[in-house]
């Protein structure tokens, strides 16, 4: 059975063709978070997957839990019915990445349903070891509350969505953005699609160093011209603005390593102005994206601090 907090923000309910779901329950603003929740269990993925050892640790959290605790894990939704383990079945359909080999279950967040361009963003916060849902449009009351399952640098049509969507959701997408037969972007996705792949061609080749020689820049400035005209591009689209947010990412660390000082605190304020919407303005993300454009001319002088830094970049959408 589920809980719902009174004076909760959202409401769980019944959703058309979708199941349960959340609804707003009153005005939602951009930057407002209206859950933060620890997780149900947790499960530890070597290699991303679901192995035998990590179902069995599955099993083991369950064994451990309350009567109340169980009721409220066999009451989520799964899509994988065919799985002769139900557990794994619905750890499967409603997991949450926390980590590079971790995924947990969330049980009310989780309830949020899939928008190829939803209204909400959910991040895990390490300090608390909660995730928390944060609206990144404005939201009308009883409007649905929705998340993307897709990657963030999945700028693909609907095909490509939807092929994604049914082999890790098992589910054919029917948001406002697929809903469509021929959605008015998917030209435009199409090129972005095609720019992407030639912005990480060039990436792949871009040395992490702050040498000014010609030979070394040519390829920077070539990758600081495709990414421009990139997010350009998408910001006339109607796409997740985490995908955006890559993109800005990208042209702060070129702008870094063609030492292009006004740029990159350019691209750092713009960045946060992002971040405190997609994470919260206190979140560690937002804080640090706010201290770099408050004081990156500072760091600017320290090349040693920023070599140990831009050695962990790479280049890729």
């Amino acid at each position: 059975m589920m809980i719902q907090t009174p004076n909760a923000p959202y409401r769980v309910c019944d959703i058309p063709g979708k199941g349960s779901g959340l609804v707003s329950a009153t005005c939602l603003k951009p930057g407002q978070m209206i859950i933060s929740e620890p997780f149900l269990l947790y499960l530890l993925l070597p290699g991303g997957n679901v192995g035998h050892k990590s179902v069995m640790d599955l099993s083991r959290q369950f064994s451990e839990f309350d009567q109340s605790k169980r009721e409220l894990m066999l009451g989520l939704a799964n899509v994988w019915e065919h799985e002769e383990n139900q557990l794994l079945g619905i750890f499967k359909t409603n997991a949450m990445m926390i980590g590079d080999e971790k995924s947990g279950i969330f049980p009310t967040i989780c309830r949020a349903n899939h928008a190829c361009v939803p209204n909400c963003n959910y991040v895990y916060n390490e300090e608390t070891g909660k995730q928390e849902l944060f609206v990144i449009r404005p939201i009308l009351p009883c409007e649905e509350i929705t998340v993307s399952y897709l990657p963030d640098n999945l700028f693909g049509g609907r095909a490509i969505r939807r092929k994604r969507l049914l082999e890790t959701h098992n589910f054919d997408c029917l948001c406002d953005v697929c809903k469509y037969e021929n959605g008015e972007d998917e030209e435009d996705r199409k090129l972005a699609v095609i720019m992407i792949g030639k912005i990480n061609s060039i990436g792949a080749k871009i040395p992490l160093t702050l040498d000014k020689s010609v030979q070394e820049n040519l390829p920077k400035y070539e990758y600081l011209s495709q990414c421009t005209s990139l997010y350009n591009h998408i910001r006339s689209m109607y796409v997740n603005p985490t995908s955006v947010y890559l993109v800005m990412v990208q042209l702060f660390q070129i702008s870094v390593l063609l030492e292009m000082v006004d740029e990159t605190v350019s691209w750092a304020s713009k960045i946060h102005q992002v971040a405190k919407i997609l994470s919260g303005a206190a979140s560690e993300e937002s804080q640090s994206w706010e201290d770099t454009a408050r004081n990156w001319r500072l760091y600017a002088r320290n090349h040693e601090a920023i070599l140990e830094t831009i050695n962990q970049w790479t280049m890729q959408i």
